[in-house]
């Protein structure tokens, strides 16, 4: 590899992995002449990264990734001078009373807070990248007065109640669960899932919900005791209160990838039940940085990403997010395509920077120090994993380059609280269908589509599937299929699950074609909720 390792002292390492929120401590440790590998810190209490963090070290040296500016235009692609780049991208943004800058999320905090402060200085909006479920989690928990604590608490746990699928989409929060189940081999773990997942396995009890509205309605018949607007199945969750009670150190654990609507309606039910039940609540978003993107954008007076592109800007940067990935490209094409001149900087090409005209290279977050919030009260500053390769900049640097100066983040303040009613299921014939995280894939896809392991192990997006559906469809296990709803069609590889329930689904959310199926618009009151989609042979 091209870049260097971090110092690999006695002390331990702080790097950070914020592929998703439990954020482990990472450091590189030397396989052979300029190779590295990625590694968990033993001595952390962490018990190893998962399939994502496993791939760091593989993107940071990646051959397809950015480095150096350049322009494309009629006559192909033009290399640039980085200084002179910068400036060509500062001048169409002040060149301009329309523009816009887009910033990915899981850029560390100070980083976000310099790019508000230079958008300020050229009068463009400005607005952070979240995943929808991670933004809504936090507005509908940050000011609701609960006691949080991160996954490495829940071992002192004596009952736990979980939401989602967490030892998919948060492998290493497992451990600490797990570890829980061990010591206290009686505890009651109780699942609420939209999927029967593998957590299911090792519950006490479990019920699969409804995905979207469902997760909140089975919540609120826990916190009420009144499961009767969900049938016969439910019936047992009336009872899982009383568990929850004779707890003295009770958890509420949630993983939301439901759409936004759905995930503010869990969010009132889980801190109604945490405050009822002085339970302690711990909550798992897909970005690490989520907490920390959100707090900052509302300190930062930023607009939302959805906001932006409603009415597209003349001129656009957008810095590390995938905005044609995240939102569905279908969503966001007009848009994208109405934007006089699109800049894009960032670590690795992807669907929206092959449709900008100017492109600056920039360092991975992970190449950078800088501070990440994790949740509430679990403020993690980290050192670079590695240094980026020679010649490529970090997004301060950038903006330095134009002018803009060093900010700090205010963490300090909890988002204003959000809720709303959760739409309820999707009217029509078919398959109920939602997208769904797994523990190989990050977010949606841009990053991990391009490494070799994920690649090899979830080439094609999945459809899990109840097996009666799958008969009924004429498909087996392992075979192809088309799935069609209101944006259109896309090709899956069939998943069949004998505990999955009949007349719901589950895609791989790491991948366009999926996303485009659903028929999201921007701003929609349906945005990333669920759909009726048919299913075929190819």
């Amino acid at each position: 590899m091209s870049s260097s390792a971090s110092s690999q002292s006695g002390r331990p390492p702080a790097s950070r992995c914020l592929l998703c929120n439990v954020g482990c401590p990472v450091r590189v440790m030397r396989a052979g002449p300029d190779q590295y590998l990625p590694d968990y810190v033993p001595h952390a209490g962490y018990a190893g990264l998962c399939g994502r963090g496993s791939v760091l070290v593989e993107l940071a040296d990646h051959p397809d990734r950015l480095r150096d500016a350049h322009r494309h235009g009629s006559e192909g692609r033009e290399v640039l001078d980085l200084r002179a780049a910068a400036a060509e991208m500062a001048e169409a943004l002040r060149g301009t009373d329309s523009a816009a800058v887009i910033v990915d999320g899981n850029y560390d905090v100070d980083t976000l807070a310099a790019v508000g402060a230079f958008a300020k200085s050229v009068k463009a909006k400005w607005a952070v990248s979240v995943p929808p479920s991670d933004e809504a989690l936090v507005r509908g928990l940050d000011s609701s007065g609960c006691r949080f604590i991160g996954p490495e608490a829940l071992e002192q746990a004596d009952a736990m109640l979980l939401i989602g699928d967490v030892f998919a989409t948060h492998p290493v929060a497992a451990h600490w669960i797990l570890e829980a189940k061990t010591r206290q081999p009686r505890m009651p773990m109780l699942v609420v899932a939209a999927s029967a997942g593998v957590t299911a396995d090792f519950a006490s009890a479990s019920f699969q919900a409804a995905p979207g509205a469902g997760l909140a309605a089975a919540v609120a018949a826990v916190r009420t005791g009144n499961a009767s607007a969900l049938g016969p199945r439910a019936k047992g969750l009336a009872a899982w209160k009383d568990q929850l009670k004779k707890a003295k150190q009770p958890v509420i654990v949630v993983a939301a990838d439901a759409g936004r609507a759905s995930v503010l309606a869990l969010a009132a039910e889980v801190a109604g039940l945490a405050r009822e039940l002085q339970a302690a609540v711990c909550p798992l978003t897909t970005y690490g940085n989520a907490w920390g993107a959100v707090r900052a954008a509302a300190a930062g007076g930023a607009a939302g990403v959805e906001d932006i592109l409603k009415d597209p800007p003349e001129a656009l940067l957008v810095i590390g997010a995938d905005v044609e990935s995240a939102l569905a490209p279908q969503a966001v094409a007009s848009a994208l395509g109405s934007v006089l001149t699109l800049v894009y900087i960032g670590p690795m090409p992807n669907r929206t920077s092959r449709r900008a005209g100017l492109v600056l290279p920039a360092a991975f977050a992970f190449e950078q120090s800088g501070r990440a919030l994790l949740g509430p009260g679990r403020e993690a500053a980290f050192e670079p994993l590695l240094a980026p390769p020679a010649g490529v900049p970090t997004v301060r640097e950038i903006l330095a380059l134009v002018g803009g100066g060093a900010a700090k983040a205010d963490l300090a303040s909890p988002v204003a609280a959000a809720t709303a009613r959760a739409n309820g299921e999707p009217k029509g014939e078919g398959l109920l269908l939602v997208l769904a995280n797994d523990p190989v894939h990050f977010a949606d896809g841009s990053l991990t589509r391009e490494a070799r392991w994920p690649q090899a192990v979830i080439p094609r997006p999945v459809l899990l599937l109840a097996e009666e559906d799958a008969e009924a469809a004429g498909l087996a296990d392992g075979r192809r299929a088309i799935i069609q709803g209101p944006g259109g069609r896309a090709e899956v590889e069939v998943v069949t699950d004998a505990g999955q329930a009949r007349g719901q689904a589950r895609a791989s959310a790491a991948f366009p074609a999926v996303r485009d199926v659903f028929g999201w618009k921007l701003g929609g009151p349906d945005a990333f909720e669920p759909v009726r989609v048919r299913v075929g042979k190819v």
